[in-house]
């Protein structure tokens, strides 16, 4: 059929034989729009004093239909879901999670797809949040 079913997710995790638990610098993070429309990088997570911490345990998922809008110039249509967050498995600081749903634009243009949307952070918090991509995530 023309819809097609873009189904994507990610489970990373990080640890040390360090009795203080894993470094500042190799804890995760996400990295924004990229693993999670709508939220900047470092933005969910663990923080202290409005520095994000990161965790080392980082969960993602994303789901995405999309639609064509104009086969013949390689346009097409999408509506999407992503959810995702980091914990901190060392109980030294909080947990963060976060999802959105949002709506995007797709050219299939010759030097590669480019993407266009607006993503809705559903914890009440965050504003929507217009993003440009270059390449697929999926």
């Amino acid at each position: 059929g023309p819809l097609t079913l873009h189904i994507g997710g990610a489970v990373e995790g990080v640890t040390s034989r360090d009795p203080r638990g894993v470094p500042l610098s190799e804890r995760l993070q996400l990295d924004g729009a990229s693993e999670l429309r709508g939220f900047a990088p470092g933005s969910l997570g663990p923080s202290l004093g409005g520095v994000s911490l990161g965790g080392n345990l980082k969960a993602t998922a994303r789901g995405e239909l999309e639609f064509p809008i104009s086969s013949r110039i390689g346009l097409s249509g999408s509506i999407f879901y992503d959810a995702g967050g980091v914990m901190d498995l060392e109980g030294r600081s909080g947990n963060g999670f976060g999802q959105s749903v949002g709506v995007g634009l797709t050219w299939r243009s010759p030097i590669g797809p480019l993407q266009l949307g607006v993503a809705y952070p559903l914890d009440g918090e965050g504003e929507p949040t217009f993003f440009i991509g270059i390449g697929m995530t999926f």
